[in-house]
């Protein structure tokens, strides 16, 4: 309750420039800056947000443990960083709901602001569940491992609709999506079958300002390693990925089946072994 009344996002160009505005006239008072969201997301905007406005008091909230998701080197690199910034962060803190100047966390805590930036977790697109399709309990479409949802053969769904086994984002969206044109053009030429999805990972890229990134290793089923890239490097690794996201839908126009990602065999997707069907 209270976010899309008393919160901003970065979710499109649009929500950005909003922001954008707000921290201007948020600097001009010293003004306190509130991140609910300990993700990704909400680490890259704290950093931005704090290198660019240094005069604002930002405070990060996460609902876990702040960098938890990284190596003990990853997760000691991030905390350092966010302590040269100035960044006060709130750990366990589960955010319940917002009023126009706190936020409110499960264990009765209060976290005051002028302006709150919500990066809260993903959520799968509301029109799998609205359509009546089966899917699991985070509303997104069960798949099996050609990406197509059993009950619908002609049917995809990929990125953050479908119940992959993979992480939600565009690193696994992107392939997944590409997957799946593969297989239609198959289909339409009459060709043999693709073979099931794959994909692995490979890295972790996370932006910690202009100046200072993060690119954690990680084996191939997400775990992170004890090896990871830090500083300028990594800040031009994670603009180079980010380009790159573009660059390729350019190229694979240009040279078709350019686009290539990394893969290893998935296990079956989870979803259709258990999670129960929210729609028959």
């Amino acid at each position: 309750p209270g976010v899309s009344e008393f919160a901003y996002d970065v979710s499109s160009v649009q929500a950005a420039t909003r922001l954008q505005a707000a921290l201007i006239k948020a600097r001009a008072h010293q003004g306190r800056v509130l991140i609910v969201g300990g993700g990704l997301t909400g680490i890259e905007a704290a950093t931005e947000i704090a290198e660019t406005y240094p005069t604002l008091q930002v405070t990060l909230a996460t609902q876990g443990t702040l960098g938890g998701a990284l190596s003990r080197k990853g997760a000691h690199y991030l905390r350092q960083v966010l302590e040269q910034l100035d960044i006060d962060f709130v750990e366990q803190a589960r955010v319940t709901a917002l009023a126009e100047d706190h936020a409110l966390c499960a264990d009765g805590r209060t976290l005051p602001f002028d302006l709150c930036v919500w990066a809260g977790s993903f959520r799968a697109p509301t029109l799998a569940r609205e359509s009546h399709l089966p899917v699991d309990s985070r509303g997104r479409v069960l798949i099996d491992e050609t990406l197509r949802n059993p009950t619908y053969a002609n049917m995809y769904a990929v990125g953050d609709a479908a119940a992959a086994p993979v992480r939600m984002g565009c690193v696994s969206a992107m392939p997944m999506a590409a997957y799946a044109a593969d297989h239609l053009a198959a289909q339409i030429l009459d060709e043999a079958p693709v073979s099931p999805f794959g994909f692995k990972f490979m890295v972790r890229c996370i932006s910690l300002g202009r100046r200072r990134g993060l690119v954690q290793l990680v084996d191939g089923d997400d775990t992170p390693r004890e090896k990871i890239i830090t500083g300028w490097a990594a800040a031009r690794i994670k603009e180079l990925i980010c380009r790159y996201t573009v660059w390729s839908l350019y190229l694979e126009k240009r040279f078709p089946g350019s686009y290539q990602w990394p893969q290893e065999k998935l296990a079956h997707p989870t979803a259709l072994a258990t999670a129960r069907p929210l729609v028959q």
